[in-house]
């Protein structure tokens, strides 16, 4: 029969381990929380700086048992009050999180295929316990896609991290980095812009968005085949090489 104390502990760990994720990176920190398909199905959930706000993971299972989950919903939560619920599809590898720093807005990245994309982003502000999507990267999308184009691939997007608390975000977009987009494979030019019109403020070359990239808004990049176990390891090792 368990002590006290142990008992004690055990329930702590049933209470906290969906919220364990919630903390996360610190509030300047570029790295988002990092999730795989396979997470959803325990409802983890990624807690804003101010500790007011969570956006909730969770998986909609599909019509048949042979089926991959694709389909996922992002429900934020205020003090559990729901305030709202975001559908998320063709989910498959990484799926990232990421709240400004006052607490105002976040943003949702995720991949439709493997490891190299294709990437998806979506920004969301929250005012008065109530959630608007925001057009953040639609100019510099329409900028990057006037000189940059593989019509069989497509472009990846990437929200690397947000500037002047949720004011601005710095995004990049890269042509998909396989051969069959020939002499435009990997092109990739970042943006500076207004979270809320989506004003472009600055851009950046190749090597200059590389270098962000290179750890915002994560060193960890899933592939389609990775389960909890194989995100859990990986990110063991990377906090291991810090």
């Amino acid at each position: 029969m368990l002590g006290r104390k142990t008992a004690l502990v055990l329930l702590l760990l049933l209470v906290l381990e969906p919220l364990a994720l919630m903390a996360g990176h610190g509030a300047d920190s570029c790295e988002a929380q990092v999730f795989v398909v396979e997470d959803l199905l325990k409802g983890p959930a990624v807690l804003s700086p101010d500790h007011k706000l969570a956006v909730r993971l969770s998986a909609v299972q599909p019509k048949s048992d042979r089926d991959d989950i694709e389909t996922g919903i992002a429900t934020v939560e205020s003090h559990k009050q729901v305030l709202g619920r975001i559908r998320l599809h063709n989910l498959s590898a990484g799926i990232f999180v990421k709240w400004a720093p006052d607490s105002k807005a976040f943003y949702i990245m995720w991949s439709d295929g493997g490891m190299i994309g294709g990437y998806h982003v979506r920004v969301f502000k929250i005012s008065e316990d109530r959630i608007a999507e925001l057009q953040t990267l639609k100019s510099a999308f329409s900028d990057f896609s006037e000189k940059h184009r593989c019509v069989s691939r497509g472009t990846n997007q990437f929200a690397l991290k947000w500037e002047n608390d949720s004011s601005d975000l710095l995004v990049a977009f890269q042509i998909y980095p396989t051969s069959d987009c020939g002499r435009q494979m990997g092109v990739t030019r970042g943006y500076l812009v207004a979270a809320d019109s989506g004003e472009i403020l600055k851009t950046y070359k190749q090597k200059q968005i590389k270098e962000q990239m290179a750890s915002c808004p994560s060193k960890i990049w899933p592939t389609a085949f990775w389960n909890s176990d194989d995100l859990r390891q990986t990110k063991s090792g990377v906090a291991q090489r810090k």
